[in-house]
């Protein structure tokens, strides 16, 4: 009895300096941890500090408005709502003819078309575009504005589309907006428009110009695969990868790329109206943000689609403007005339005051 009291007392006496061990070790825990969260703090100061330092020397007094830009997405918003309002009366779908349109925003309505394009540039997909702007051109819409994301594509479909945007800019204000990308192709035909407005953030310019031949001789030397050619004319197969290019096809590919690239120059001088020393400048295949190339003369302002549709509004002195989205293929159509318009949900009513909810 006597020794399990004995054990009874050792144990408490165990126990309580256990304790007071432990409780010193947990107070110098929490100072260290005391230390530790103080000094993370301060590394934190420290990094916003250092971002803020950053972004003014990178952005200067765009700084700003790239961070609000990083913070509201605008692009998302804008999807995000028009899919809100397909559900609601404001938004008509499916026209299918002038007096449809009119019966929802009246005779009097001055139109500004809005139409979405993304993706890459080439024969197929430029088809719908060219449509349209040949039929922009001659309806009864004041203004057009193109909203893009693209990273380009064939040099000749960049032509064809950029002639077709330059004719429909001399009938009536075209302003592009940009969110995204408007680089190499995309750029080519953006700069014949008259006005360009882009996020501080998007990519622009990329004016270069890029040719690729694949050489699988080996390769196929290799796999044992031969291959015969009956031809009229020397070059008719410079294009395939089976042989390597001749000395004089590699200055012919040579020629052509240079040809593509002062072309290129020579359209986006044109279209921002500077000379084309300035414009070689800024042709070194570089993607420059948006508040970047404004500083160049690249585009005009930066800002949002509704900062776009604001400036279409403006330069076609519309008076009671209504935004019309279009798919591509799509026009408005002329008064005079019952044209039909582009099937299954072509077109979608924006009534004007309502981009202000974009923000």
């Amino acid at each position: 009895m006597r020794y399990l009291k004995v054990c009874v007392v050792l144990s408490i006496v165990l126990l309580i300096g256990s304790a007071l061990a432990l409780g010193e070790y947990s107070d110098a825990l929490r100072e260290e941890r005391k230390k530790l969260e103080q000094h993370k703090h301060e590394l934190l100061q420290d990094l916003e500090r250092a971002k803020d330092e950053y972004m003014k020397s990178k952005s200067s007094k765009y700084a700003a408005l790239a961070i609000k830009s990083l913070k509201e997405k605008e692009i998302r918003q804008y999807n995000r709502i028009l899919r809100e309002l397909k559900g609601e009366k404001n938004v008509i779908r499916g026209f299918n003819s002038r007096s449809e349109i009119e019966e929802e925003i009246g005779e009097d309505a001055d139109i500004i078309a809005l139409l979405r394009w993304t993706g890459r540039i080439d024969s197929k997909t430029i088809s719908p575009f060219l449509k349209s702007f040949r039929e922009l051109a001659e309806d009864d819409s004041k203004a057009v504005v193109l909203w893009i994301d693209t990273g380009g594509g064939s040099a000749s479909a960049s032509r064809e589309l950029t002639e077709a945007l330059y004719n429909l800019r001399e009938k009536k204000p075209v302003v592009v907006f940009s969110g995204g990308r408007i680089l190499s192709g995309g750029y080519h035909v953006s700069s014949n428009a008259n006005k360009i407005v882009v996020d501080p953030l998007a990519e622009v310019a990329y004016i270069g110009v890029i040719s690729l031949h694949y050489n699988k001789e080996k390769y196929y030397e290799k796999k044992g695969i031969r291959m015969r050619f009956w031809k009229i004319g020397p070059h008719k197969d410079m294009f395939y990868d089976h042989r390597g290019l001749s000395d004089e096809e590699r200055k012919m590919r040579e020629e052509s790329v240079k040809r593509n690239y002062d072309s290129f120059v020579w359209y986006v001088a044109r279209g921002r109206g500077m000379e084309e020393e300035e414009v070689r400048k800024y042709s070194e295949a570089v993607k420059y943000l948006g508040f970047e190339a404004l500083d160049y003369g690249l585009v005009d302002k930066l800002g949002t689609l509704e900062d776009a549709i604001e400036l279409a509004v403006e330069l076609s002195e519309a008076k009671n403007p209504a935004i019309l989205y279009l798919k591509a293929g799509g026009s408005v159509g002329k008064k005079e005339k019952e044209e039909e318009l582009i099937e299954d949900e072509g077109i979608y009513y924006l009534p004007y005051p309502e981009i202000r909810r974009w923000r």
